[in-house]
């Protein structure tokens, strides 16, 4: 996912205007609060100037992520989650100093999220094995498939930064997966809003006709 590095104008906006949007945030308290600034400085470290492959800088596609959480009201510990998940593979961040931060929890749900995000399709059919471990992974911690569900819905909403084929790829894989796998979670309206960019992306055309 990362690549060469961004301007060294780093802190970006967008980490300012999370921060502020934190600090208004009625639905933590102040130590869940700072528990999560904790975090937006170690990621902000860890990430550094890296550049996502959409060319914005890692950092920031990570905070705007971590923004729609905010907007789902999710619990403190998913939005840490968020901050941190994409360290360990893309940047010198190892699992074991994750784990000195945050906690042995912290770092076992970061690795089933790569796993998740490792899962692929074969034919438009989803992989017995790779079902069997995410309702596994499910079944044990919801936050996991909340972090790929919003991971997700974030790519596809910026689906044009990428090219036609990888959409197709995003937008099958998604039906296959992630559409399921948010309605078994009872997320209906992210499910709805999955299947409405996908179908943007499948059926371009007819998408046009209808709206």
């Amino acid at each position: 996912m990362a690549k060469s590095k961004a301007p060294s104008d780093f802190p970006y906006r967008e980490k300012s205007d999370f921060l502020a949007r934190l600090r208004k945030h009625r639905d933590f308290t102040s130590r869940e609060k700072a528990a999560i600034m904790k975090a937006l400085e170690f990621a902000a470290t860890g990430y550094g100037s890296l550049l996502h492959k959409s060319g914005i800088p890692l950092m920031v596609h990570v905070i705007n992520l971590t923004d729609q959480l905010l907007d789902i009201h999710a619990d403190p510990s998913v939005v840490i989650l968020a901050l941190l998940h994409d360290l360990p593979g893309n940047t010198p961040v190892s699992y074991s100093e994750i784990e000195q931060m945050f906690g042995p929890v912290m770092t076992a749900l970061t690795r089933d999220i790569r796993r998740m995000g490792r899962m692929r399709t074969d034919n438009e059919t989803l992989q017995q094995e790779d079902l069997t471990y995410m309702l596994t992974t499910m079944s044990h911690d919801i936050r996991v498939a909340i972090i790929r569900l919003m991971h997700r819905l974030y790519d596809l909403r910026n689906a044009k930064i990428v090219g036609s084929d990888e959409q197709l790829y995003l937008a099958t894989e998604t039906i296959d997966l992630y559409v399921p796998l948010a309605g078994r979670l009872g997320m209906n309206m992210l499910k709805n809003e999955l299947e409405n960019l996908c179908f943007r992306i499948i059926s371009p055309e007819l998408y046009q006709e209808i709206q």
